[in-house]
């Protein structure tokens, strides 16, 4: 049975033309007669099984108006073809191609068999599937119930805590109040206070690090330097160049002098100590002073 699919399909070999049976017809039609036939083929091959009924009343005239010709030249052509070159096969009712039955068959063998395979692929591939969902639905059931078994276990375990520190919050608080009145304070402040304590021994040294490039960058560079860098964070535990992830103090001077010229051209520090002795004492006597004035205000004595 002819198929929408492969409706304009059939074989066809390309030395066709020198069989000996076309070569007679040739000879006798010449190449005219040799497209009937092709066009004769082409309608044998949209027919179920392949087949043309010709004792139908229009049979004839049907073919000879696709074949181009009378009907009478075509009935000719057909009984020649059936009679005298053997090309066509009938039973007085059908005409047939055997050569396109056989083309034909073996075409649909083959067709079924890899019809049979994509069947057999697509199986396999839901049967795949159909099992990769049940792992996957297996596989979720199982992690839900271990997290359901993982959820009671941690909230048991919270509620045991819970209980000890109730537990041994009223043991400590058998003896009473005077436990808590003669508590420690708090060691956080106190280490605090340590670190803030350090930290201002740390911007004296900071401060002192600057006194060699106080005759090539003058004292205004060095203070307005000084205290941008020196500023402390929240706590007051580290100053600001201690927070940085690099740190090289002859790098920072030279850039931070470069900015300047490049931001403050007008205001730009150009006069610079010819001389480190004459400023030493004046430099070191007011490190002293700021030194001294930051103990002061948190309380430490020297």
């Amino acid at each position: 049975m002819a198929h929408k699919k492969d409706t304009y399909y059939f074989s066809h070999d390309c030395n066709a033309r020198r069989d000996p049976k076309i070569i007679a017809l040739r000879s006798v039609y010449g190449a005219e007669g040799y497209g009937w036939w092709w066009i004769l083929l082409e309608i044998l091959r949209e027919q179920e099984d392949y087949r043309i009924d010709i004792t139908k009343k229009f049979a004839y005239s049907s073919l000879a108006t696709e074949m181009g010709i009378t009907r009478d030249r075509c009935q000719e052509f057909i009984e020649s073809c059936l009679n005298e070159f053997e090309l066509l096969q009938g039973d007085g009712v059908f005409i047939w191609s055997e050569s396109m039955c056989r083309r034909m068959e073996k075409f649909e063998e083959k067709r079924k068999r890899m019809s049979e395979r994509g069947k057999k692929g697509a199986a396999a591939t839901n049967e795949k599937k159909a099992e990769n969902t049940a792992q996957a639905t297996e596989t979720a059931g199982t992690s839900e119930e271990n997290e359901r078994l993982s959820d009671g276990t941690s909230e048991e375990k919270a509620g045991n805590k819970r209980k000890e520190k109730v537990n041994k919050s009223k043991e400590e608080n058998i003896g009473g109040n005077d436990d808590a009145a003669n508590a420690a304070p708090p060691t956080d402040v106190t280490g605090l206070a340590e670190k803030q304590a350090r930290m201002i021994e740390r911007e004296k040294g900071f401060y002192m690090s600057l006194k060699p490039y106080l005759p090539d960058y003058g004292r205004e560079t060095l203070r307005a330097f000084y205290d941008y860098w020196r500023e402390p964070n929240k706590s007051r535990t580290r100053m600001r160049w201690e927070q940085e992830r690099t740190w090289d103090l002859k790098l920072r001077l030279e850039k931070w002098v470069n900015n300047d010229h490049r931001w403050n051209k007008n205001k730009a520090n150009t006069t610079h100590e010819a001389k480190l002795e004459p400023n030493a004492s004046e430099l070191q006597k007011e490190i002293n002073e700021r030194h001294e004035e930051r103990l002061r205000k948190y309380g430490i004595t020297g």
